[in-house]
């Protein structure tokens, strides 16, 4: 499972697992050749932000390995309910 990050200027907007991240760079990419604009980003919680993109921001689409992955249970043992901290 792979996790996707928007950041923009060093502001973070987890990106839910179903964002279509090559329309997401479209529509950034579209917003910077017009000069400037707003582009319509839905966070991971469902949290809707219009982020304004100018040829001067900063954009990154990070996506990486999820750092916590859960396996199924084993009878009445679940790994979710042991957390070695």
């Amino acid at each position: 499972m792979t996790t996707s990050t928007l950041i923009v200027n060093a502001f973070r907007i987890p990106l839910p697992t179903s964002a279509d991240l090559d329309q997401l760079r479209e529509s950034i990419i579209a917003a910077i050749r017009s000069g400037g604009g707003f582009v319509r980003v839905t966070s991971m919680p469902g949290v809707q932000y219009d982020v304004c993109v100018t040829s001067g921001s900063t954009v990154i689409v990070q996506t990486s390995a999820a750092a916590l992955s859960f396996s199924e249970s084993i009878g009445d043992w679940s790994p979710m309910l042991e957390l070695d901290l």
